[in-house]
């Protein structure tokens, strides 16, 4: 019994913390477009480096999710790692969020494993 209450405080406190993590991000996001719109930047710019922010948190969730299902087997999905699993990904943006890479961006961030930190270079630069 001590045992079962030490590993479900450990599994709370893991997932309390990757959730509190994945809030930082979305409001990093949403201070990185207040401070775009309060210093003047123009209205496509702001646009741009917004839709890289919420494409960052979408790759992420499904890179995670991605991650937290490969061990279940599925005839359908190809091996973890492989071009095929970077194709599922992109897959499941585009069904959930069609329209928020555009295609010289998606082509680019496809050769990436961690595409979702490579945005982050970008609104950097």
């Amino acid at each position: 019994g001590l045992l079962l209450g030490f590993f479900l405080s450990s599994s709370m406190n893991r997932w309390y913390k990757c959730v509190n993590a994945f809030l930082e991000l979305l409001d990093a996001v949403r201070g990185m477009q207040m401070q775009m719109t309060a210093l003047g930047v123009a209205q496509e710019r702001s646009a741009m480096l917004s839709r890289f922010g919420l494409m960052s948190a979408w790759l992420l969730h499904l890179s995670l999710n991605m991650a937290a299902n490969d061990g279940i087997p599925d005839e359908t999905e190809p091996e973890p790692g492989s071009s095929g699993s970077s194709r599922r990904l992109w897959q499941s943006l585009e069904s959930r969020r069609p329209g928020l890479a555009l295609p010289e961006e998606k082509e680019l961030l496809m050769q990436h494993s961690e595409s979702y930190a490579l945005l982050w270079t970008w609104v950097a630069s």
